[in-house]
């Protein structure tokens, strides 16, 4: 596998027995990017205290035992959507998987399929929509971001249509990009290779001018 060369180390063949946490590949994964993709991935928004209490807040939830009770028939399988799941887990859109290795989002559906876990693909994916639409084995969906202009939304909501999703995600928080002060600081931009290639077709981004009296967030 050829190595880009925004990899400081090539991907590992094989686990070595020291990873054996989430918390192991985070540390180990400093040694193999370079200093503004690690602080994009690793990153927040602002000073990220939002980051801090959304890790703070998934703490607070635990496994509570409840010994002694009847389990026969327990099963994890659930419909969501009207679509049949092996359990109620889905893997949430993450954009530009190819920063963090070479194959990107197809190894993370590989993972799906061997897991037999639901994933969510990004419109802003490094690889095309539709190829991992065909690789994923689960019901899929693809995460939908709005775009300055409807009728290309609406082409995006088609082209995943006809790549067989079964689900679309609508994203409605993100109007404007947050501002990643950890990124900033370390001079991030994707690197030659990475680009969102879902969107490579879309119409320039319209320019606007404003008055005094008007704002570029509420308008």
């Amino acid at each position: 596998m050829q190595r880009p060369n925004h990899y400081i180390k090539a991907p590992l063949n094989q686990i070595p027995p020291r990873l054996v946490s989430l918390q192991d590949y985070a540390k180990e994964a400093v040694d193999y990017f370079r200093d503004d993709i690690y602080a994009y991935i690793a990153g927040g928004s602002g000073d990220e205290h939002t980051l801090a209490a959304n890790t703070s807040a998934f703490a607070q939830w635990q496994i509570v035992p409840r010994v002694l009770n009847d389990v026969t028939g327990v099963k994890t399988q659930t419909q969501l959507m009207g679509l049949p799941f092996r359990h109620p887990i889905l893997l949430a859109p993450v954009a530009f998987q190819t920063l963090a290795h070479p194959e990107g989002e197809a190894a993370t559906a590989e993972a799906a399929n061997v897991l037999e876990t639901g994933m969510v693909v990004s419109t802003l994916s490094s690889l095309p929509m539709e190829q991992l639409a065909q690789q994923l084995e689960q019901p899929k969906g693809f995460q939908l971001y709005f775009q300055a202009d409807k009728n290309y939304t609406l082409s995006l909501v088609k082209r995943a249509e006809a790549a067989g999703f079964d689900y679309i995600v609508f994203t409605v928080d993100a109007p404007i990009h947050g501002i990643r002060n950890r990124a900033q600081r370390a001079g991030f931009n994707l690197p030659e290779g990475v680009s969102a290639v879902n969107l490579h077709d879309r119409p320039e981004l319209p320019r606007q001018s404003l008055t005094p009296d008007q704002s570029i967030v509420l308008q």
